[in-house]
Protein backbone atom coordinates (compact mmCIF):
# COMPACT_ATOMS: atom_id res chain seq x y z
CA UNK A 1 0.00 0.00 0.00
CA UNK A 2 1.28 3.47 -0.85
CA UNK A 3 1.88 5.93 1.93
CA UNK A 4 1.24 9.67 1.54
CA UNK A 5 4.93 10.17 0.70
CA UNK A 6 5.40 7.28 -1.70
CA UNK A 7 5.00 7.50 -5.45
CA UNK A 8 3.42 4.79 -7.58
CA UNK A 9 5.69 2.58 -9.66
CA UNK A 10 7.12 4.55 -12.55
CA UNK A 11 7.59 7.79 -10.62
CA UNK A 12 6.15 11.25 -11.27
CA UNK A 13 5.66 10.74 -15.00
CA UNK A 14 3.40 7.75 -14.52
CA UNK A 15 1.55 9.48 -11.73
CA UNK A 16 0.85 12.44 -14.01
CA UNK A 17 -0.35 10.14 -16.76
CA UNK A 18 -2.71 8.57 -14.25
CA UNK A 19 -4.08 11.98 -13.32
CA UNK A 20 -4.53 12.84 -16.98
CA UNK A 21 -6.42 9.59 -17.53
CA UNK A 22 -8.81 10.47 -14.71
CA UNK A 23 -9.25 13.98 -16.15
CA UNK A 24 -10.03 12.55 -19.59
CA UNK A 25 -12.50 10.04 -18.17
CA UNK A 26 -14.17 12.89 -16.28
CA UNK A 27 -14.34 14.95 -19.48
CA UNK A 28 -16.15 12.08 -21.22
CA UNK A 29 -18.59 11.76 -18.33
CA UNK A 30 -19.24 15.50 -18.35
CA UNK A 31 -19.80 15.29 -22.10
CA UNK A 32 -22.39 12.53 -21.69
CA UNK A 33 -24.07 14.56 -18.96
CA UNK A 34 -24.00 17.86 -20.83
CA UNK A 35 -25.38 16.41 -24.07
CA UNK A 36 -28.50 15.47 -22.13
CA UNK A 37 -29.40 12.53 -24.36
CA UNK A 38 -27.99 9.30 -25.77
CA UNK A 39 -25.38 10.45 -28.30
CA UNK A 40 -23.18 9.24 -31.12
CA UNK A 41 -19.46 8.68 -30.52
CA UNK A 42 -18.53 11.73 -32.58
CA UNK A 43 -20.80 14.00 -30.51
CA UNK A 44 -19.33 12.71 -27.27
CA UNK A 45 -15.78 13.18 -28.56
CA UNK A 46 -16.47 16.76 -29.68
CA UNK A 47 -18.11 17.65 -26.37
CA UNK A 48 -15.15 16.17 -24.48
CA UNK A 49 -12.60 17.85 -26.74
CA UNK A 50 -10.78 14.64 -27.70
CA UNK A 51 -10.40 12.42 -30.77
CA UNK A 52 -13.17 9.84 -31.43
CA UNK A 53 -10.72 6.92 -31.10
CA UNK A 54 -9.64 8.16 -27.68
CA UNK A 55 -13.23 8.78 -26.62
CA UNK A 56 -14.09 5.22 -27.66
CA UNK A 57 -11.31 3.75 -25.50
CA UNK A 58 -12.50 5.68 -22.46
CA UNK A 59 -16.13 4.81 -23.10
CA UNK A 60 -15.22 1.11 -23.08
CA UNK A 61 -13.63 1.56 -19.65
CA UNK A 62 -16.56 3.59 -18.35
CA UNK A 63 -19.01 0.96 -19.58
CA UNK A 64 -17.03 -1.74 -17.78
CA UNK A 65 -17.27 0.33 -14.59
CA UNK A 66 -21.02 0.82 -15.00
CA UNK A 67 -20.64 4.59 -15.47
CA UNK A 68 -21.71 4.56 -19.13
CA UNK A 69 -23.88 2.38 -21.35
CA UNK A 70 -24.14 1.73 -25.08
CA UNK A 71 -27.56 1.14 -26.57
CA UNK A 72 -28.12 -1.46 -29.33
CA UNK A 73 -28.29 1.38 -31.86
CA UNK A 74 -24.71 2.31 -30.95
CA UNK A 75 -25.33 5.54 -29.08
CA UNK A 76 -23.88 6.18 -25.62
CA UNK A 77 -25.42 7.49 -22.44
CA UNK A 78 -24.68 7.69 -18.72
CA UNK A 79 -24.90 4.37 -16.89
CA UNK A 80 -26.69 3.46 -13.71
CA UNK A 81 -23.48 3.80 -11.73
CA UNK A 82 -23.15 7.45 -12.72
CA UNK A 83 -26.78 8.06 -11.77
CA UNK A 84 -26.23 6.47 -8.36
CA UNK A 85 -23.22 8.70 -7.76
CA UNK A 86 -25.19 11.76 -8.82
CA UNK A 87 -28.13 10.95 -6.59
CA UNK A 88 -25.83 10.25 -3.65
CA UNK A 89 -24.12 13.61 -4.18
CA UNK A 90 -27.47 15.39 -4.25
CA UNK A 91 -28.55 13.69 -1.01
CA UNK A 92 -25.43 15.09 0.63
CA UNK A 93 -26.28 18.61 -0.57
CA UNK A 94 -28.43 19.99 2.24
CA UNK A 95 -29.61 23.56 1.75
CA UNK A 96 -29.40 24.36 5.47
CA UNK A 97 -25.83 23.10 5.80
CA UNK A 98 -24.67 24.72 2.56
CA UNK A 99 -26.39 28.08 2.98
CA UNK A 100 -23.93 29.43 5.55
CA UNK A 101 -21.24 30.64 3.16
CA UNK A 102 -23.83 32.23 0.87
CA UNK A 103 -25.48 34.06 3.76
CA UNK A 104 -22.08 35.35 4.82
CA UNK A 105 -21.45 36.52 1.26
CA UNK A 106 -24.72 38.47 1.23
CA UNK A 107 -23.95 39.98 4.63
CA UNK A 108 -20.41 40.95 3.67
CA UNK A 109 -21.46 42.51 0.36
CA UNK A 110 -24.49 44.41 1.63
CA UNK A 111 -23.73 45.05 5.30
CA UNK A 112 -27.16 43.67 6.23
CA UNK A 113 -28.20 40.50 8.04
CA UNK A 114 -29.23 37.54 5.91
CA UNK A 115 -31.04 34.30 6.60
CA UNK A 116 -32.19 31.07 4.97
CA UNK A 117 -35.77 29.83 5.35
CA UNK A 118 -37.66 26.73 4.26
CA UNK A 119 -41.34 25.86 4.08
CA UNK A 120 -42.13 23.91 7.23
CA UNK A 121 -45.35 22.68 8.78
CA UNK A 122 -45.92 26.06 10.40
CA UNK A 123 -45.02 28.16 7.36
CA UNK A 124 -41.88 29.92 6.12
CA UNK A 125 -39.41 28.98 8.86
CA UNK A 126 -36.00 30.58 9.39
CA UNK A 127 -33.38 27.84 9.70
CA UNK A 128 -30.06 29.68 9.51
CA UNK A 129 -28.90 33.26 9.94
CA UNK A 130 -25.81 35.40 9.37
CA UNK A 131 -26.20 38.58 11.37
CA UNK A 132 -24.44 41.85 10.60
CA UNK A 133 -22.41 43.38 13.43
CA UNK A 134 -24.43 46.59 13.38
CA UNK A 135 -27.71 44.85 12.71
CA UNK A 136 -30.94 46.62 13.48
CA UNK A 137 -32.73 44.76 16.23
CA UNK A 138 -35.33 42.68 14.40
CA UNK A 139 -36.93 39.69 16.04
CA UNK A 140 -36.03 37.23 13.27
CA UNK A 141 -34.06 34.23 14.47
CA UNK A 142 -33.72 30.54 13.56
CA UNK A 143 -37.11 29.05 14.35
CA UNK A 144 -39.00 32.25 13.51
CA UNK A 145 -42.03 31.72 11.26
CA UNK A 146 -42.73 34.45 8.72
CA UNK A 147 -46.13 35.18 7.14
CA UNK A 148 -46.51 34.12 3.54
CA UNK A 149 -48.47 37.13 2.33
CA UNK A 150 -46.59 40.04 3.90
CA UNK A 151 -42.93 38.96 4.12
CA UNK A 152 -40.48 38.85 1.20
CA UNK A 153 -39.54 35.32 2.24
CA UNK A 154 -43.16 34.20 2.34
CA UNK A 155 -43.89 35.71 -1.04
CA UNK A 156 -41.06 33.72 -2.62
CA UNK A 157 -42.55 30.60 -1.04
CA UNK A 158 -45.93 31.53 -2.56
CA UNK A 159 -44.38 31.88 -6.01
CA UNK A 160 -42.05 28.88 -6.07
CA UNK A 161 -43.34 26.49 -3.40
CA UNK A 162 -45.63 23.52 -3.95
CA UNK A 163 -49.10 25.09 -4.39
CA UNK A 164 -51.24 22.90 -2.15
CA UNK A 165 -49.31 23.31 1.14
CA UNK A 166 -48.85 27.01 0.37
CA UNK A 167 -52.57 27.51 -0.18
CA UNK A 168 -53.41 25.64 3.01
CA UNK A 169 -51.02 27.80 4.99
CA UNK A 170 -52.31 30.99 3.39
CA UNK A 171 -55.89 30.01 4.22
CA UNK A 172 -54.92 29.51 7.87
CA UNK A 173 -53.01 32.81 8.00
CA UNK A 174 -55.68 34.86 6.30
CA UNK A 175 -58.72 33.16 7.82
CA UNK A 176 -60.15 32.48 4.38
CA UNK A 177 -61.23 29.45 2.38
CA UNK A 178 -59.04 27.53 -0.07
CA UNK A 179 -60.50 29.35 -3.08
CA UNK A 180 -59.67 32.75 -1.66
CA UNK A 181 -56.22 31.56 -0.58
CA UNK A 182 -55.49 30.25 -4.07
CA UNK A 183 -56.45 33.57 -5.61
CA UNK A 184 -54.13 35.35 -3.20
CA UNK A 185 -51.31 32.92 -3.96
CA UNK A 186 -51.72 33.47 -7.69
CA UNK A 187 -51.67 37.25 -7.28
CA UNK A 188 -48.52 37.13 -5.15
CA UNK A 189 -46.84 34.60 -7.45
CA UNK A 190 -47.48 36.73 -10.54
CA UNK A 191 -45.76 39.71 -8.95
CA UNK A 192 -42.77 37.70 -7.79
CA UNK A 193 -42.39 35.85 -11.09
CA UNK A 194 -42.10 39.14 -12.95
CA UNK A 195 -38.89 39.97 -11.06
CA UNK A 196 -37.69 36.48 -10.08
CA UNK A 197 -37.52 37.58 -6.44
CA UNK A 198 -39.60 39.36 -3.82
CA UNK A 199 -39.05 42.69 -2.07
CA UNK A 200 -41.02 44.60 0.52
CA UNK A 201 -40.59 48.00 2.11
CA UNK A 202 -42.19 48.45 5.52
CA UNK A 203 -45.01 45.98 4.85
CA UNK A 204 -44.21 43.43 7.55
CA UNK A 205 -42.32 45.72 9.94
CA UNK A 206 -42.45 49.53 9.75
CA UNK A 207 -39.14 50.97 8.62
CA UNK A 208 -37.72 47.58 7.57
CA UNK A 209 -37.17 46.48 3.98
CA UNK A 210 -36.28 43.01 2.70
CA UNK A 211 -35.33 41.22 -0.50
CA UNK A 212 -35.62 37.45 -0.98
CA UNK A 213 -34.76 35.00 -3.76
CA UNK A 214 -35.52 31.30 -4.29
CA UNK A 215 -33.04 28.46 -3.99
CA UNK A 216 -34.09 25.66 -6.37
CA UNK A 217 -33.15 21.99 -6.37
CA UNK A 218 -32.25 19.65 -9.24
CA UNK A 219 -35.92 19.26 -10.21
CA UNK A 220 -36.70 22.96 -10.07
CA UNK A 221 -38.52 22.66 -6.76
CA UNK A 222 -38.12 25.17 -3.94
CA UNK A 223 -35.31 24.06 -1.61
CA UNK A 224 -35.18 27.26 0.43
CA UNK A 225 -35.20 31.06 0.38
CA UNK A 226 -32.31 33.47 0.93
CA UNK A 227 -33.35 36.82 2.40
CA UNK A 228 -31.62 39.98 3.56
CA UNK A 229 -33.26 42.80 5.50
CA UNK A 230 -32.38 46.17 6.97
CA UNK A 231 -33.62 49.67 7.80
CA UNK A 232 -35.49 51.17 4.85
CA UNK A 233 -33.59 54.45 5.13
CA UNK A 234 -30.31 52.68 4.26
CA UNK A 235 -31.62 49.69 2.32
CA UNK A 236 -31.63 49.84 -1.49
CA UNK A 237 -34.61 47.68 -2.45
CA UNK A 238 -34.33 48.35 -6.19
CA UNK A 239 -34.52 45.16 -8.21
CA UNK A 240 -31.47 46.28 -10.22
CA UNK A 241 -29.58 47.50 -7.14
CA UNK A 242 -26.52 45.96 -5.47
CA UNK A 243 -28.47 44.41 -2.58
CA UNK A 244 -30.80 42.55 -4.94
CA UNK A 245 -27.82 41.58 -7.06
CA UNK A 246 -26.00 40.03 -4.10
CA UNK A 247 -29.06 38.04 -3.02
CA UNK A 248 -29.83 36.94 -6.57
CA UNK A 249 -26.28 35.72 -7.21
CA UNK A 250 -26.06 33.85 -3.91
CA UNK A 251 -29.38 32.11 -4.56
CA UNK A 252 -28.38 31.17 -8.09
CA UNK A 253 -24.99 29.85 -7.00
CA UNK A 254 -26.51 27.77 -4.21
CA UNK A 255 -29.19 26.46 -6.58
CA UNK A 256 -26.48 25.39 -9.01
CA UNK A 257 -24.64 23.63 -6.21
CA UNK A 258 -27.83 21.73 -5.39
CA UNK A 259 -28.04 20.52 -8.99
CA UNK A 260 -30.45 23.05 -10.47
CA UNK A 261 -30.18 23.70 -14.21
CA UNK A 262 -32.68 26.02 -15.87
CA UNK A 263 -32.69 23.93 -19.05
CA UNK A 264 -33.34 20.61 -17.32
CA UNK A 265 -35.65 21.41 -14.39
CA UNK A 266 -38.93 19.56 -14.50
Amino acid sequence: MLTDREEPDGGPGEARRGVQSVETAAAVLYALSGLGRASQLGDVARAAGIAPAKAHRYLIGLIAAGLAEQEPSGVYRLGTGAMRIGLSALRQMDVVALSGEYLESIRDQTGFSAFCAVLGDGGATVVRQSEALDAVVVNVRPGSILPLATSATGRVVCAFGSPLPVVRRLAAEQGTDMVGAERLRETIAAGVAAEGMARIEGLLLPGISAIAAPVLDDRGGLAGVLTTLGPSAAFDAAIAGPVAGAVRKAARDLSSRLGYRADSAQ
